[in-house]
Protein backbone atom coordinates (compact mmCIF):
# COMPACT_ATOMS: atom_id res chain seq x y z
CA UNK A 1 0.00 0.00 0.00
CA UNK A 2 1.24 3.20 -0.68
CA UNK A 3 -0.75 6.83 -0.22
CA UNK A 4 -0.53 9.93 -0.24
CA UNK A 5 -2.64 12.59 1.77
CA UNK A 6 -2.73 16.55 2.40
CA UNK A 7 -5.28 16.97 4.65
CA UNK A 8 -5.99 21.06 4.28
CA UNK A 9 -6.45 20.28 0.26
CA UNK A 10 -8.46 17.35 1.24
CA UNK A 11 -6.49 15.21 -1.28
CA UNK A 12 -5.56 11.75 -0.99
CA UNK A 13 -4.48 9.36 -3.73
CA UNK A 14 -4.00 5.53 -3.44
CA UNK A 15 -1.56 3.83 -5.29
CA UNK A 16 -2.65 0.27 -4.17
CA UNK A 17 -6.08 -0.20 -3.75
CA UNK A 18 -6.31 -3.33 -5.87
CA UNK A 19 -9.77 -1.33 -7.89
CA UNK A 20 -8.06 1.34 -9.56
CA UNK A 21 -4.54 1.19 -9.23
CA UNK A 22 -2.00 -1.35 -7.96
CA UNK A 23 1.98 -1.63 -7.50
CA UNK A 24 3.44 -3.78 -9.68
CA UNK A 25 5.13 -7.35 -8.29
CA UNK A 26 8.96 -5.98 -7.75
CA UNK A 27 7.85 -2.60 -8.80
CA UNK A 28 9.09 -0.43 -5.86
CA UNK A 29 12.79 0.24 -5.28
CA UNK A 30 13.44 1.84 -1.62
CA UNK A 31 16.46 2.04 0.70
CA UNK A 32 17.52 3.00 4.33
CA UNK A 33 18.64 6.75 4.94
CA UNK A 34 22.14 7.84 5.42
CA UNK A 35 22.84 9.50 9.13
CA UNK A 36 24.86 12.61 8.79
CA UNK A 37 26.36 15.10 11.08
CA UNK A 38 24.03 16.49 13.62
CA UNK A 39 22.21 13.67 14.36
CA UNK A 40 20.02 14.25 11.02
CA UNK A 41 19.30 11.53 8.44
CA UNK A 42 18.91 12.96 4.66
CA UNK A 43 16.50 12.66 2.58
CA UNK A 44 15.59 9.56 0.63
CA UNK A 45 14.33 8.82 -2.97
CA UNK A 46 11.95 5.79 -3.72
CA UNK A 47 10.45 4.67 -6.85
CA UNK A 48 7.13 2.77 -7.30
CA UNK A 49 6.06 1.22 -10.75
CA UNK A 50 1.99 1.31 -10.42
CA UNK A 51 -0.67 -0.16 -12.57
CA UNK A 52 -3.31 1.65 -13.39
CA UNK A 53 -6.26 -1.11 -13.14
CA UNK A 54 -8.62 1.21 -15.22
CA UNK A 55 -7.62 1.71 -18.94
CA UNK A 56 -6.86 5.54 -18.22
CA UNK A 57 -7.10 7.12 -14.94
CA UNK A 58 -6.90 11.23 -15.15
CA UNK A 59 -7.91 11.11 -11.70
CA UNK A 60 -5.06 10.02 -10.44
CA UNK A 61 -3.13 12.38 -12.86
CA UNK A 62 -4.61 15.15 -11.50
CA UNK A 63 -4.43 14.51 -8.07
CA UNK A 64 -0.60 14.07 -7.80
CA UNK A 65 0.13 16.76 -9.63
CA UNK A 66 -2.20 18.90 -6.98
CA UNK A 67 0.24 17.20 -4.42
CA UNK A 68 3.18 17.35 -5.98
CA UNK A 69 3.01 21.20 -6.48
CA UNK A 70 2.12 21.45 -2.50
CA UNK A 71 5.25 19.60 -1.49
CA UNK A 72 7.04 21.64 -3.59
CA UNK A 73 5.33 24.82 -2.07
CA UNK A 74 5.89 24.00 1.43
CA UNK A 75 9.37 24.11 1.16
CA UNK A 76 9.84 27.46 1.13
CA UNK A 77 10.19 29.45 4.95
CA UNK A 78 7.62 31.87 3.74
CA UNK A 79 5.13 29.57 3.16
CA UNK A 80 2.40 29.33 5.90
CA UNK A 81 2.79 25.74 6.67
CA UNK A 82 6.57 25.34 6.72
CA UNK A 83 6.69 24.90 9.90
CA UNK A 84 3.25 22.74 10.77
CA UNK A 85 4.09 19.17 9.43
CA UNK A 86 0.31 18.09 9.85
CA UNK A 87 -0.49 20.13 6.50
CA UNK A 88 2.35 18.85 4.28
CA UNK A 89 1.78 16.07 1.64
CA UNK A 90 2.05 12.77 3.76
CA UNK A 91 3.22 9.13 2.26
CA UNK A 92 1.26 6.51 4.26
CA UNK A 93 3.33 2.97 3.05
CA UNK A 94 2.47 -0.62 4.22
CA UNK A 95 4.09 -3.67 2.78
CA UNK A 96 2.24 -7.18 3.01
CA UNK A 97 4.34 -8.52 5.59
CA UNK A 98 3.99 -5.58 8.02
CA UNK A 99 1.34 -5.18 10.70
CA UNK A 100 1.61 -1.71 10.88
CA UNK A 101 1.85 1.87 8.09
CA UNK A 102 4.59 3.76 8.74
CA UNK A 103 4.03 7.69 7.53
CA UNK A 104 6.70 10.05 6.67
CA UNK A 105 6.43 13.72 5.11
CA UNK A 106 7.29 14.17 1.41
CA UNK A 107 9.55 16.34 -0.01
CA UNK A 108 8.80 16.03 -3.85
CA UNK A 109 6.92 13.90 -5.96
CA UNK A 110 7.42 13.21 -10.34
CA UNK A 111 5.08 11.00 -12.13
CA UNK A 112 6.29 9.50 -15.68
CA UNK A 113 4.05 7.66 -17.76
CA UNK A 114 5.04 3.76 -19.04
CA UNK A 115 3.68 0.99 -21.12
CA UNK A 116 1.52 3.08 -23.60
CA UNK A 117 -1.69 1.01 -24.57
CA UNK A 118 -1.28 0.84 -27.92
CA UNK A 119 2.17 -0.84 -27.32
CA UNK A 120 -0.55 -4.17 -27.44
CA UNK A 121 -3.31 -5.20 -27.37
CA UNK A 122 -5.22 -4.44 -24.48
CA UNK A 123 -2.16 -3.35 -22.34
CA UNK A 124 -3.02 -1.39 -19.20
CA UNK A 125 -1.22 2.03 -18.63
CA UNK A 126 1.40 2.58 -15.60
CA UNK A 127 3.09 5.22 -13.65
CA UNK A 128 6.54 5.70 -12.34
CA UNK A 129 6.23 7.70 -9.22
CA UNK A 130 9.47 8.75 -7.63
CA UNK A 131 8.75 10.68 -4.42
CA UNK A 132 11.55 11.90 -1.87
CA UNK A 133 10.96 11.72 1.80
CA UNK A 134 11.93 12.38 4.71
CA UNK A 135 14.87 10.02 6.12
CA UNK A 136 12.75 8.93 8.75
CA UNK A 137 9.48 7.09 8.76
CA UNK A 138 7.05 7.97 11.65
CA UNK A 139 4.93 5.47 13.35
CA UNK A 140 2.18 7.29 13.34
CA UNK A 141 0.27 10.03 11.25
CA UNK A 142 2.14 13.38 11.27
CA UNK A 143 -1.12 14.79 11.59
CA UNK A 144 -1.77 13.56 14.51
CA UNK A 145 -1.13 15.38 17.79
CA UNK A 146 1.53 14.20 20.08
CA UNK A 147 1.07 11.40 22.45
CA UNK A 148 0.61 12.19 26.21
CA UNK A 149 3.75 10.66 27.68
CA UNK A 150 3.07 12.94 30.99
CA UNK A 151 0.50 14.41 32.44
CA UNK A 152 0.36 18.13 32.47
CA UNK A 153 0.57 18.64 36.24
CA UNK A 154 2.50 20.03 39.04
CA UNK A 155 6.23 18.81 38.90
CA UNK A 156 8.27 18.95 41.78
CA UNK A 157 11.80 21.34 40.85
CA UNK A 158 14.94 19.10 41.64
CA UNK A 159 13.35 15.88 40.91
CA UNK A 160 13.31 13.64 37.71
CA UNK A 161 10.45 12.57 35.10
CA UNK A 162 10.77 8.52 35.36
CA UNK A 163 9.40 7.02 32.48
CA UNK A 164 9.64 2.80 32.47
CA UNK A 165 9.88 1.44 29.04
CA UNK A 166 8.82 -2.22 29.49
CA UNK A 167 8.10 -2.25 25.43
CA UNK A 168 6.35 1.02 26.01
CA UNK A 169 6.93 4.47 27.22
CA UNK A 170 3.93 5.16 29.79
CA UNK A 171 0.87 3.31 28.44
CA UNK A 172 1.17 4.07 25.37
CA UNK A 173 2.86 1.66 22.54
CA UNK A 174 6.39 2.96 20.85
CA UNK A 175 5.43 2.66 17.05
CA UNK A 176 8.88 3.28 15.50
CA UNK A 177 12.26 2.57 15.70
CA UNK A 178 13.92 5.36 15.82
CA UNK A 179 14.52 7.16 19.18
CA UNK A 180 11.39 9.30 19.58
CA UNK A 181 11.32 13.24 19.85
CA UNK A 182 9.87 14.94 23.10
CA UNK A 183 7.69 17.67 22.94
CA UNK A 184 7.76 19.62 26.51
CA UNK A 185 5.15 22.07 28.27
CA UNK A 186 7.17 24.13 30.84
CA UNK A 187 5.49 26.67 33.33
CA UNK A 188 8.62 27.38 35.73
CA UNK A 189 6.34 30.37 37.44
CA UNK A 190 9.79 32.50 37.34
CA UNK A 191 12.31 33.93 35.02
CA UNK A 192 15.03 30.87 35.00
CA UNK A 193 17.26 28.81 32.22
CA UNK A 194 16.63 25.29 32.49
CA UNK A 195 18.72 22.74 30.61
CA UNK A 196 16.57 19.57 29.67
CA UNK A 197 18.39 16.34 29.75
CA UNK A 198 17.06 12.84 28.55
CA UNK A 199 18.73 9.83 28.76
CA UNK A 200 18.96 6.58 30.07
CA UNK A 201 20.77 5.51 33.39
CA UNK A 202 20.81 3.73 36.84
CA UNK A 203 19.34 4.81 39.63
CA UNK A 204 22.53 6.06 41.06
CA UNK A 205 22.66 9.14 39.19
CA UNK A 206 21.30 12.35 39.73
CA UNK A 207 22.19 15.75 38.77
CA UNK A 208 21.60 16.90 41.91
CA UNK A 209 24.47 17.17 44.91
CA UNK A 210 23.37 18.55 48.12
CA UNK A 211 24.61 19.89 51.17
CA UNK A 212 22.72 17.56 53.82
CA UNK A 213 25.04 14.73 51.93
CA UNK A 214 28.38 16.49 53.23
CA UNK A 215 30.14 16.55 56.54
CA UNK A 216 29.46 19.15 58.99
CA UNK A 217 26.30 20.34 57.05
CA UNK A 218 23.81 22.69 59.23
CA UNK A 219 20.82 23.44 58.76
CA UNK A 220 19.80 26.64 56.90
CA UNK A 221 17.71 27.89 59.27
CA UNK A 222 19.98 27.97 62.03
CA UNK A 223 22.33 29.90 59.56
CA UNK A 224 22.88 33.46 61.39
CA UNK A 225 21.46 36.69 59.96
CA UNK A 226 20.49 37.35 57.18
CA UNK A 227 21.38 33.86 55.74
CA UNK A 228 18.80 32.34 57.65
CA UNK A 229 15.95 33.74 55.67
CA UNK A 230 17.78 32.45 52.67
CA UNK A 231 15.28 29.63 50.31
CA UNK A 232 15.07 25.81 51.49
CA UNK A 233 17.21 23.71 49.60
CA UNK A 234 15.82 19.74 49.78
CA UNK A 235 17.53 18.54 52.54
CA UNK A 236 17.72 22.12 54.30
CA UNK A 237 20.92 21.85 55.02
CA UNK A 238 24.20 23.57 53.91
CA UNK A 239 28.25 23.57 54.72
CA UNK A 240 29.96 26.70 56.07
CA UNK A 241 33.61 27.02 54.63
CA UNK A 242 36.64 28.08 56.60
CA UNK A 243 38.92 30.30 55.32
CA UNK A 244 40.28 27.69 52.78
CA UNK A 245 40.09 23.99 52.36
CA UNK A 246 38.51 21.45 49.76
CA UNK A 247 35.06 19.65 49.95
CA UNK A 248 33.73 16.78 48.19
CA UNK A 249 30.85 14.32 47.71
CA UNK A 250 31.24 10.77 46.00
CA UNK A 251 30.19 9.86 42.86
CA UNK A 252 29.50 6.38 41.90
CA UNK A 253 31.75 6.17 38.58
CA UNK A 254 28.99 3.16 37.54
CA UNK A 255 26.96 5.88 37.15
CA UNK A 256 29.14 8.72 36.36
CA UNK A 257 31.36 9.12 33.85
CA UNK A 258 31.85 10.99 30.84
CA UNK A 259 31.77 14.82 30.25
CA UNK A 260 30.10 17.46 32.29
CA UNK A 261 29.27 21.36 33.23
CA UNK A 262 29.56 21.89 36.69
CA UNK A 263 27.26 24.63 38.94
CA UNK A 264 27.69 25.41 42.70
CA UNK A 265 25.25 27.00 44.66
CA UNK A 266 26.88 29.82 46.91
CA UNK A 267 25.43 32.22 49.73
CA UNK A 268 28.20 35.03 50.54
CA UNK A 269 28.13 38.54 52.63
CA UNK A 270 31.25 39.36 50.74
CA UNK A 271 33.44 39.45 47.31
CA UNK A 272 36.89 38.21 48.54
CA UNK A 273 36.50 34.20 48.43
CA UNK A 274 37.72 32.48 45.13
CA UNK A 275 36.41 28.63 44.27
CA UNK A 276 37.26 26.38 41.86
CA UNK A 277 35.99 22.81 40.70
CA UNK A 278 37.97 19.49 42.16
CA UNK A 279 37.31 16.19 41.28
CA UNK A 280 39.22 12.91 41.42
CA UNK A 281 40.18 10.44 44.22
CA UNK A 282 42.57 10.55 46.80
CA UNK A 283 45.63 11.79 45.81
CA UNK A 284 45.15 12.45 42.34
CA UNK A 285 42.92 15.33 41.42
CA UNK A 286 41.94 18.05 38.42
CA UNK A 287 41.38 21.63 39.06
CA UNK A 288 38.90 23.84 37.34
CA UNK A 289 38.91 27.48 36.81
CA UNK A 290 39.23 29.98 39.47
CA UNK A 291 35.56 31.62 40.27
CA UNK A 292 34.75 34.48 42.12
CA UNK A 293 30.91 33.57 44.29
CA UNK A 294 29.08 37.19 44.25
CA UNK A 295 27.85 38.51 47.02
CA UNK A 296 24.20 37.61 47.96
CA UNK A 297 22.71 36.48 51.22
CA UNK A 298 19.06 35.86 50.31
CA UNK A 299 18.93 34.23 47.33
CA UNK A 300 21.44 31.42 46.51
CA UNK A 301 23.28 31.86 43.42
CA UNK A 302 24.04 29.56 40.79
CA UNK A 303 27.84 29.67 39.37
CA UNK A 304 28.86 27.75 36.78
CA UNK A 305 32.22 26.21 37.30
CA UNK A 306 33.50 24.69 34.02
CA UNK A 307 32.95 21.94 31.66
CA UNK A 308 35.24 18.62 32.91
CA UNK A 309 35.32 15.19 32.02
CA UNK A 310 35.86 12.14 34.23
CA UNK A 311 38.74 10.30 33.21
CA UNK A 312 39.47 7.21 31.54
CA UNK A 313 39.01 5.22 34.36
CA UNK A 314 35.40 6.00 34.58
CA UNK A 315 34.78 3.91 31.64
CA UNK A 316 33.68 0.56 31.37
CA UNK A 317 36.69 -2.17 30.40
CA UNK A 318 35.37 -5.20 28.25
CA UNK A 319 31.98 -3.96 29.94
CA UNK A 320 33.31 -3.99 33.70
CA UNK A 321 33.34 -0.50 35.27
CA UNK A 322 36.02 -0.15 37.62
CA UNK A 323 35.55 0.19 41.68
CA UNK A 324 37.63 3.42 42.25
CA UNK A 325 35.54 5.69 44.46
CA UNK A 326 35.27 8.63 42.53
CA UNK A 327 35.11 12.68 44.41
CA UNK A 328 33.52 15.93 42.66
CA UNK A 329 33.53 19.19 45.13
CA UNK A 330 35.28 22.52 44.82
CA UNK A 331 38.77 23.91 46.27
CA UNK A 332 38.64 27.03 47.99
CA UNK A 333 39.81 30.34 50.12
CA UNK A 334 38.21 33.17 51.71
CA UNK A 335 39.59 36.47 52.62
CA UNK A 336 36.25 37.78 54.85
CA UNK A 337 33.12 37.14 55.65
CA UNK A 338 31.11 34.23 55.46
CA UNK A 339 30.58 31.83 52.43
CA UNK A 340 28.12 28.74 52.13
CA UNK A 341 27.54 25.92 49.86
CA UNK A 342 24.46 24.64 49.25
CA UNK A 343 24.91 22.21 46.89
CA UNK A 344 25.96 21.54 43.37
CA UNK A 345 24.52 20.30 39.97
CA UNK A 346 26.59 18.03 37.50
CA UNK A 347 25.16 18.57 33.87
CA UNK A 348 25.58 15.71 31.56
CA UNK A 349 27.35 16.42 28.41
CA UNK A 350 27.97 13.22 26.93
CA UNK A 351 26.38 11.70 24.70
CA UNK A 352 23.18 14.03 23.56
CA UNK A 353 23.91 17.02 24.99
CA UNK A 354 21.08 18.84 26.78
CA UNK A 355 18.43 21.30 25.21
CA UNK A 356 18.92 25.12 27.41
CA UNK A 357 15.77 26.94 27.19
CA UNK A 358 14.19 30.27 28.52
CA UNK A 359 11.39 30.09 31.18
CA UNK A 360 9.66 33.33 32.05
CA UNK A 361 7.68 34.10 35.49
CA UNK A 362 5.11 36.75 36.24
CA UNK A 363 6.76 39.26 34.69
CA UNK A 364 5.52 37.80 32.06
CA UNK A 365 2.20 36.54 33.21
CA UNK A 366 3.91 32.76 33.79
CA UNK A 367 3.31 32.04 30.17
CA UNK A 368 4.19 28.07 29.31
CA UNK A 369 7.32 27.31 27.76
CA UNK A 370 6.60 25.27 24.65
CA UNK A 371 9.81 22.61 23.21
CA UNK A 372 8.43 21.65 20.11
CA UNK A 373 10.05 18.96 18.76
CA UNK A 374 7.67 18.42 15.84
CA UNK A 375 7.90 21.66 13.93
CA UNK A 376 11.50 22.27 15.91
CA UNK A 377 10.93 25.09 17.81
CA UNK A 378 10.58 26.66 21.17
CA UNK A 379 8.37 29.35 21.76
CA UNK A 380 6.06 30.49 24.79
CA UNK A 381 2.16 30.19 24.56
CA UNK A 382 -0.31 31.65 26.98
CA UNK A 383 -2.83 28.66 29.10
CA UNK A 384 -5.34 28.18 26.05
CA UNK A 385 -2.11 27.56 23.74
CA UNK A 386 -1.86 30.44 22.06
CA UNK A 387 1.44 32.01 21.52
CA UNK A 388 2.81 35.08 23.22
CA UNK A 389 4.60 37.67 22.54
CA UNK A 390 7.55 37.74 25.26
CA UNK A 391 11.07 38.76 24.55
CA UNK A 392 12.85 37.02 21.73
CA UNK A 393 15.17 33.91 22.90
CA UNK A 394 16.56 30.79 21.27
CA UNK A 395 17.40 27.43 22.71
CA UNK A 396 20.68 25.94 23.02
CA UNK A 397 21.50 22.19 22.16
CA UNK A 398 19.25 19.44 20.27
CA UNK A 399 15.65 18.61 21.15
CA UNK A 400 15.62 15.53 23.44
CA UNK A 401 14.64 12.20 22.74
CA UNK A 402 14.37 8.66 24.59
CA UNK A 403 15.70 5.19 24.29
CA UNK A 404 12.48 3.16 23.24
CA UNK A 405 14.54 -0.10 24.00
CA UNK A 406 12.42 -2.38 26.11
CA UNK A 407 13.53 -2.86 29.44
CA UNK A 408 14.97 0.42 29.73
CA UNK A 409 14.31 3.52 32.34
CA UNK A 410 14.43 6.88 30.92
CA UNK A 411 14.85 10.00 32.80
CA UNK A 412 14.16 13.51 32.00
CA UNK A 413 15.49 16.16 34.39
CA UNK A 414 15.41 19.61 34.06
CA UNK A 415 17.98 21.74 35.82
CA UNK A 416 18.54 25.39 36.77
CA UNK A 417 21.17 26.68 35.13
CA UNK A 418 23.12 30.30 33.91
CA UNK A 419 22.47 31.83 30.87
CA UNK A 420 24.33 30.51 27.96
CA UNK A 421 24.29 34.03 26.95
CA UNK A 422 26.79 34.41 29.50
CA UNK A 423 27.70 31.47 31.62
CA UNK A 424 30.06 32.76 33.85
CA UNK A 425 27.15 35.36 35.32
CA UNK A 426 25.83 34.14 38.37
CA UNK A 427 21.84 34.16 38.46
CA UNK A 428 19.55 33.60 41.31
CA UNK A 429 18.23 30.42 41.60
CA UNK A 430 14.77 29.54 41.68
CA UNK A 431 12.64 27.78 44.36
CA UNK A 432 14.12 23.98 44.86
CA UNK A 433 11.64 22.97 47.78
CA UNK A 434 7.89 23.61 48.25
CA UNK A 435 6.95 25.58 44.69
CA UNK A 436 6.21 23.37 42.18
CA UNK A 437 6.59 23.55 38.20
CA UNK A 438 3.81 22.65 36.26
CA UNK A 439 5.15 20.39 33.33
CA UNK A 440 3.87 18.02 30.71
CA UNK A 441 5.87 15.45 28.26
CA UNK A 442 4.60 14.03 25.14
CA UNK A 443 6.33 12.56 22.48
CA UNK A 444 6.31 11.85 18.48
CA UNK A 445 7.18 8.52 17.50
CA UNK A 446 9.48 7.97 14.27
CA UNK A 447 10.30 4.73 12.21
CA UNK A 448 13.87 4.84 11.17
CA UNK A 449 13.02 3.61 7.73
CA UNK A 450 10.77 1.03 5.07
CA UNK A 451 12.79 -2.62 6.40
CA UNK A 452 13.55 -4.70 3.29
CA UNK A 453 13.56 -8.25 5.07
CA UNK A 454 10.23 -10.03 6.08
CA UNK A 455 8.88 -10.55 9.88
CA UNK A 456 6.29 -9.45 11.91
CA UNK A 457 8.16 -7.21 14.30
CA UNK A 458 7.86 -4.48 12.10
CA UNK A 459 10.02 -5.49 8.56
CA UNK A 460 8.29 -5.70 5.64
CA UNK A 461 8.65 -7.75 2.87
CA UNK A 462 10.11 -7.21 -1.43
CA UNK A 463 6.62 -6.56 -3.10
Amino acid sequence: MLTFYCTPLDISVGLDDGTATAIRRGGWSQRGPTRTAGDVWEDVEETAVVSLLDEDDDTVYSKLMHLAQRAEDVQSPEHRDHLNPANWVIAQAQTPGELMARWALVKQIRVEKLDPAHYRANGRLALEVKFVREGLWRGDDPALSPIELVPYSTHAVATKLTIVNDGYLGSTPVDGDAPPLLNLDIRPYVDAWIAVHAGVSDAGFTPYLWGDALAGAINISSLPAPFNSAAQLPGGKCVALGSSGQIFWTLPLASYYGYYTAYALFLSNADGAVVRFQHGWSGSYQYGSLVAPSASTVHWGIHRLGAFRIPKSGNAVRGVLPSTTYVAGINYVKESGSLYLGGMFLVPDSGRPPQVIRGYGSGYSNPITRVDAGVGQVYWTGSTGIPALVPAAVSFGPFQSLNPTPGLTNFVWLIPVTSPDAPDTPIAAPLMTATGWRVGVRYVPRWQYLNLTGGETGGGVDI
